[in-house]
């Protein structure tokens, strides 16, 4: 039997979480620039704006940009701590070049229910 959530009410709890835990800080207003000195990380969905956009375009050097993994956050290369991470090959074809951000190998086969 496939999992399946309330859609509107795991949002709804989830944003109630995330606005009630003291390290991170919720801000609710349409982002258009971008400070790479920040540090700060965005995750985007499929709904971001055409000024957020054209920015992110500007930073990358890129004019097209595509999202392929809703699961997967897309962040700076440089700022992973390589030590922390496992390598492999995404779909376990192809060269090892796919990075998981997990702690350890038995937190992350306990993440993806192996």
């Amino acid at each position: 039997m496939p999992l399946a959530v309330d859609r509107v009410e795991f949002s709804r709890l989830i944003g109630e979480k995330i606005a009630a835990e003291p390290r991170i800080t919720v801000h609710r207003e349409e982002v258009t620039r971008l400070d790479p000195e920040t540090g700060s990380r965005l995750w985007l969905g499929s709904a971001d704006s055409n000024a957020l956009s054209d920015e992110i375009a500007r930073l990358t050097g890129s004019e097209h940009l595509a999202f392929y993994d809703s699961i997967s956050p897309i962040v700076e290369a440089d700022s992973i701590d390589r030590e922390r991470v496992l390598s492999g090959a995404r779909y376990d074809k192809g060269t090892a070049d796919y990075i998981k951000l997990s702690d350890t190998q038995v937190e992350y086969e306990a993440f993806t229910m192996r």
